[in-house]
């Protein structure tokens, strides 16, 4: 091979893989917002349809019980199909746990609520391992500066910082 082609190839990379970057980024920032709107939203809704703050909480919680739930499942996809069909099944699954919420809001019955946002969990845990699939094209020395710039767009949208070490 070459080195003009070499150098080429090198080029084409590196595009791919910031061309990747900024798709994952355009994609987290509105999953990451959405995710933090519907934990508030949550505990004010079962709140509401309740009457008891607890239960509110409880709805709310089950964004977090509903990432945590997900890992495993979710990583099993991504381990045997490669993490884009991981994260459209965590992704899928929020939207319909979004639907089932919604429904919650729309009849007043309280259990569709918590349903509904252990789904969005799910696409809580699918958001968090995307940011991840950032450093899979990026070379061994940039890996973490990838998942960084990936987790630092999430910032802005005040979803749970990820703590990745470089040693």
């Amino acid at each position: 091979m070459s080195k003009e082609h070499e150098m080429n190839e090198s080029v084409q990379y590196a595009d791919l893989q910031k061309r990747t970057l900024r798709t994952l980024m355009s994609g987290l920032v509105p999953a990451g917002a959405a995710i933090t709107s519907a934990y508030s939203a949550a505990a004010v809704l079962g709140e509401e349809i309740t009457g008891n703050e607890t239960l509110g909480a409880l709805a709310a919680a089950c964004l977090t019980t509903g990432a945590a739930l997900s890992t495993l499942p979710l990583a099993k996809i991504m381990t045997a199909k490669g993490r884009r069909p991981g994260i459209v099944v965590g992704y899928a699954t929020a939207v319909l746990g979004a639907l089932l919420a919604m429904t919650a809001a729309m009849t007043e019955i309280y259990i569709f609520l918590p349903l509904g946002i252990l789904g969005v969990g799910v696409g809580n845990g699918a958001n968090l391992a995307a940011r991840f699939a950032a450093a899979d094209l990026a070379p061994e020395e940039s890996k973490a500066s990838a998942i960084r710039a990936a987790s630092v767009s999430i910032r802005f949208t005040g979803s749970p910082p990820i703590i990745v070490s470089t040693t």
